[in-house]
């Protein structure tokens, strides 16, 4: 199950649901970050607090999704504050370097930024990996599927 993170629901799950794996979107190790890419996000904490229960509770495996954003969420300081936040749990950290997608400001990080966030993690004991991209010369991959306008007028809502 793949989720933005709800912890209720993430509860709910952990007790009343299948038994599945669980990947959780946190796209920021810190709220404000967070909150700004996703802009319905719950607290870190609580979504942390839930996933640690989930996988308690059920023992299924957890990954932790994670888009790079260049100069948004893949800084230093944003690679230590997310150690901080999986490490203490049997995770895996998903790095998905970001997509292109027209008419949004934002774009990825270069090769070496990416290299340098792994590293980073990976020196704190982070599980991770960074996920290959597929699709993007057709507009098919991770995040760039999405619905269309046909008005040319009206710009999209995302901002930096």
């Amino acid at each position: 199950v793949s989720t933005v993170g709800l912890p209720q629901r993430i509860h709910g799950l952990a007790t009343e649901g299948p038994g599945v794996n669980l990947a959780i979107s946190l796209h920021a190790a810190d709220d404000a970050t967070r909150r700004r890419l996703i802009p319905s996000a719950h607290p870190l904490r609580d979504v942390v607090a839930a996933a640690r229960h989930y996988q308690q509770h059920t023992g299924c495996d957890l990954t932790f999704e994670y888009v790079l954003v260049s100069g948004v969420n893949d800084s230093p300081d944003d690679a230590r504050r997310l150690a901080d936040l999986v490490c203490p749990l049997p995770a895996l950290v998903n790095l998905l370097p970001l997509n292109p997608v027209a008419g949004l400001p934002w774009h990825s990080p270069p090769p070496a930024r990416v290299e340098s966030f792994v590293a980073q993690l990976r020196h704190r004991g982070a599980n991770v990996q960074v996920r290959r991209r597929r699709g993007a010369d057709i507009e098919a991959a991770c995040g760039q599927l999405r619905r269309r306008e046909h008005r040319p007028d009206k710009p999209p809502t995302a901002q930096p």
